[in-house]
């Protein structure tokens, strides 16, 4: 946890918020070892980042006034990921926030299990959790993503305006070759472990998506995801 997230439903008054959940209080007491009158990175989660001062601590809740805010880093990145199995869409979660995720897009292909949408993870919103562990995480991005459901290929989402890519083996072109530019909105479509069929590729093709390949490699989705998030950082300068 490298920023301590304030939550709008934890602000007390002015500057000041109050933590009372459980996990949250224990890393800052036993993790970051943190006492009264202590400063601690902060995320005011979907407003930027800062510098707070713990005020008190309780067994049941520690108080934090914010003393300075600055901007953070966000992106219009859209992740469209075929549903897998739970603990990979929870490390998709996790790990694709601290990467700037957005706006998470998980949806049904043909081969994938459509129970898996049905999941306790999405059907109890226990993502949360993982979203507010993977931007505590950054210390760069300040909003928290949005989780979106899908029971089919997700072809009817307004694209408009649009950056749109699918990663797809053995396609022979690189990121580097069509140069995205973070600072515009952008897509990535990405299939299930056994893969998108041919038509479903043509699918996304025939809307825009221009076909990449990050690795000659097979990749588990987690792993894919990340690859081709950390690629698409090279390009936060265009």
């Amino acid at each position: 946890m490298n920023n301590v997230l304030l939550f709008p439903h934890e602000l007390q008054k002015e500057n000041l918020y109050c933590l009372k959940d459980a996990k949250v209080l224990k890393h800052i007491n036993e993790v970051l070892k943190k006492k009264t009158g202590e400063r601690l990175s902060i995320c005011l989660v979907n407003s930027g980042l800062g510098e707070g001062v713990i005020t008190s601590i309780t067994d049941e809740s520690i108080t934090i006034e914010v003393l300075e805010k600055r901007p953070g880093i966000s992106y219009d990145l859209n992740l469209f990921v075929a549903v897998s199995r739970p603990p990979t869409m929870k490390k998709i979660l996790e790990h694709g926030t601290s990467l700037g995720v957005s706006t998470f897009h998980f949806y049904i292909s043909k081969l994938t299990e459509k129970s898996f949408l049905d999941a306790k993870l999405f059907r109890e919103k226990l993502y949360e959790e993982y979203l507010a562990l993977g931007l505590s995480q950054s210390k760069v991005f300040f909003d928290l993503p949005k989780v979106i459901l899908h029971s089919k290929l997700p072809l009817d989402v307004d694209f408009s305006n649009h950056q749109k890519y699918l990663l797809k083996m053995q396609s022979g072109r690189s990121f580097s070759e069509v140069t995205p530019d973070l600072s515009k909105p952008i897509s990535l479509v990405l299939g299930p472990e056994r893969g998108l069929t041919e038509s479903e590729n043509d699918s996304f093709i025939s809307k825009g998506f221009t076909p990449i390949e990050i690795t000659p490699s097979t990749l588990r989705v987690e792993i894919a995801c990340f690859a081709a998030l950390a690629q698409l950082q090279l390009f936060t300068s265009k």
